[in-house]
């Protein structure tokens, strides 16, 4: 009810109240009702906002240069160690800048600035010539990401497959001229970071004399479950799924090895079958003759000769150890050896997990002998060599875990900082790690392919 003046008696009266349209719309509008619909709202577009901001950082593969001004996050106090090394000029020359092409513009970025090697390391020169012979399933995508990094931030002639999109050069050891891209100036290769299998002699027609071969080994049954699952080999034993039922094939698998390999039907695509193999694989990749299989004498040479030929055998149980001996072995920078540890081992977990018994693993080295011998040898060959690098040795490996955890978390956060800031330590000076340096960090082979393709083609044009 409301009070109105009658002038026909000259009295007030009251009222009933007419709800008028202004009405109901000043009452929509006042402090409460205004809460109620508009936070909804700003919830879903900052919602909108945050998954659009993800897709641009995880896709995008054109990058500006970041802007100095703004806010940077520190994180020297997490890194800050007690041991400080005195430190020579600063390597801003050919570390500091990575020219990215991305259609037909180029952009420069500083990636990574203020960098310089410890006193006492001014002997050591960064060795660029590099043939990484990846092994199926042993952690060597993660690793041919940074050296596909390492090769482009460094301009270095790095062998391509030719005119297509492919993830191996050469078939069973043989290169051909149909298989690789020509470098321009025809230039011996820098960096061989493919699948391909081993073959000294021919590599070294195609490289510079001074390269220093590197691979990296699993354990073979860990190594068996990946591939298990990655290539889905199930497809590849008739009837193993029938026999299976609501088991895990791999486990059927293992139950009998030798009967199941006897019944194995391989992939009709000759690319696809050079990757799917069922005994002793990581040999197979390192150039070991199948006929040698059951030949302990020839797998005793074999060995002896991958330890003569390989400056380091990595193993994918000690990562971070094996990427500190190879920037000892290679004078290489911490960020050479970056990786995004963080994306390795999501892929890395199983949605099944197999029971592997004692008496399927021995059933598996029965088939796989020559396998369980290599890695049991450079396993202990690796340990010995960590032991002989001296006491300094286990810190500098642990401030490289943080280092690559800092990095690790920064990267992956939603609303990550255009900069970053490492603190100095013994074995590097005050890194600052920009935004884009997160996205390349997470590049596989195929973004790198096209960078070096675009690159190869404009220097043709220049020559021509």
């Amino acid at each position: 009810m409301r009070w109105v003046y009658d002038k026909s008696t000259s009295r007030y009266r009251s009222a009933p109240i007419v709800q008028h349209r202004g009405a109901v719309c000043r009452c929509l509008t006042g402090p409460s009702r205004m809460w109620k619909y508009s936070l909804p709202v700003v919830l879903v577009l900052l919602l909108a906002y945050t998954v659009f901001s993800v897709q641009l950082q995880w896709r995008s593969v054109t990058w500006r240069q970041p802007r100095r001004a703004g806010k940077e996050t520190s994180t020297s106090k997490v890194l800050q160690t007690t041991q400080r090394g005195k430190y020579d000029a600063i390597d801003n020359t050919s570390r500091s800048w990575t020219t990215v092409e991305s259609g037909s513009t180029t952009h420069s970025h500083r990636t990574i600035v203020q960098t310089a090697r410890p006193t006492g390391a001014s002997n050591c020169v960064t060795h660029t010539s590099v043939a990484f012979i990846k092994v199926h399933k042993c952690g060597s995508t993660t690793l041919q990401r940074s050296f596909l990094r390492f090769g482009f931030t460094h301009r270095l002639n790095v062998a391509l497959p030719r005119g297509r999109d492919s993830p191996t050069i050469g078939h069973d050891g043989l290169i051909t001229r149909d298989d690789y891209e020509p470098s321009p100036l025809g230039a011996r290769w820098d960096l061989f970071a493919h699948h391909g299998t081993y073959n000294r002699t021919q590599l070294l027609q195609l490289m510079k004399k001074d390269t220093k071969f590197i691979t990296v080994l699993r354990e073979p049954v860990s190594r068996l479950l990946s591939a298990f699952h990655y290539f889905r080999m199930e497809r590849y034993f008739p009837g193993l799924m029938n026999e299976t039922g609501q088991g895990s094939p791999v486990g059927t698998y293992l139950d009998d090895v030798k009967k199941w390999n006897s019944v194995y039907v391989p992939p009709k695509d000759r690319d696809f079958a050079d990757h799917i193999c069922i005994r002793n694989c990581m040999s197979r990749d390192l150039g070991l003759p199948e006929e040698d299989f059951d030949n302990r004498t020839a797998i005793d040479k074999f060995i002896r000769g991958i330890e003569r030929d390989f400056s380091l055998v990595m193993m994918l149980e000690h990562l971070d150890q094996s990427l500190i001996l190879l920037r000892r072995r290679m004078c290489w920078l911490f960020e050479d050896i970056i990786y995004d540890n963080l994306y390795w081992s999501r892929k890395a977990r199983y949605r099944k997990r197999d029971v592997i018994t004692e008496d399927r693993r021995q059933n598996f080295i029965e088939e796989n002998y020559a396998d369980y011998l290599l890695y049991k040898h450079f396993k202990t060959v690796l340990l010995d060599k960590i032991k002989k690098e001296g006491k300094d040795f286990d810190p500098e490996l642990q401030h490289f875990k943080r280092i690559n955890a800092v990095i690790g978390r920064n990267c992956h956060t939603v609303t990550r900082p255009k900069s970053f800031i490492l603190g100095p330590s013994q074995w590097n000076q005050r890194i600052r790690i920009y935004n884009h340096f997160c996205t390349l960090i997470r590049q596989e082979r195929e973004f790198w392919d096209k960078m070096f393709r675009k690159r190869y083609k404009a220097m043709k044009k220049t020559i021509h």
